[in-house]
């Protein structure tokens, strides 16, 4: 967690409008864990940026825009022109080392419901 603490502070601070040093005070430890929990699986908060690896927070309604512009410039694109893709919140298999792709793909099979 403490790798992330920079962006749930964040999160408290601009989302919850909470302090995350009245946790144990004013907040218990179960609501904050709650809270925690919550930020973590909600797209376009930094906290759930940052636990997935993402350069800058995206919510759906950011990441369907994005998908939106594609087509649309792609539709209207002249023939000779290749097809653009914008820019993701997370890295490019470019910008992945071989040793960061081995651990996500590892990551992914432990949590894949396929692995078998």
């Amino acid at each position: 967690m403490e790798e992330h603490l920079q962006a749930i502070r964040f999160d408290f601070r601009e989302r919850l409008h909470l302090s995350l040093d009245e946790v144990g005070q004013s907040i218990t430890f179960g609501e904050a864990e709650a809270h925690i929990i919550t930020l973590r699986n909600m797209p376009g908060t930094h906290t759930h940026a940052s636990v997935s690896g993402w350069n800058w927070p995206a919510s759906i309604a950011d990441l369907v825009a994005i998908r939106h512009a594609e087509w649309y410039i792609n539709v209207h694109r002249k023939a000779d022109v290749p097809p653009i893709e914008l820019p993701r919140p997370w890295p490019s298999p470019d910008d992945v080392t071989p040793e960061e792709l081995e651990a996500l793909e590892q990551k992914l099979q432990e949590r894949s419901a396929f692995r078998d």
